[in-house]
């Protein structure tokens, strides 16, 4: 969400006040923003659907959801979009198919571990990984000679 190569309107990004870092975190707020409406109304349509409490299935989602968003973000500032995009996505697909050995045969299934749901260990980590993103950031970076 940030660089040359992902601004086609760089130079008038760079040509405004506004700091790189406000415009990095509005589009990062933006997107997930898109996203968690989305999943809290289906979210929503299942406890109505089927019973239960709201938080319970939101805290399936809400923590993973904001840890890869701020891991990709932070990648994306240190490795470039395409490989934070990869990344993020192979994190994704270790935690929801693990594979399993069973007489030496790999074995994929369905998943749904603990460690990975909403935890303060997950908020944390994802506050740690914004405010990295934050700091890395430069401040106004230059426009290409």
């Amino acid at each position: 969400i940030y660089g040359p190569e992902n601004d086609a309107g760089l130079e008038l990004t760079l040509a405004t006040p506004t700091s790189i870092r406000f415009v990095m975190l509005s589009r990062m707020v933006l997107v997930v923003g898109y996203d968690f409406a989305l999943s809290a109304i289906t979210s929503i349509a299942i406890t109505l659907a089927f019973g239960g409490s709201l938080w319970d299935i939101m805290q399936l989602w809400v923590g993973p959801t904001l840890l890869l968003s701020s891991i990709t973000l932070a990648l994306s500032l240190l490795i470039g979009s395409w490989l934070a995009m990869l990344t993020s996505f192979i994190l994704e697909l270790i935690q929801a198919l693990p594979l399993s050995l069973t007489q030496h045969m790999p074995v994929l299934q369905m998943a749904n571990p603990t460690t990975w749901q909403t935890t303060p260990t997950i908020l944390l980590l994802t506050v740690l990984f914004i405010l990295f993103a934050l700091f890395y950031a430069p401040r106004q970076p230059k426009l290409a000679e």
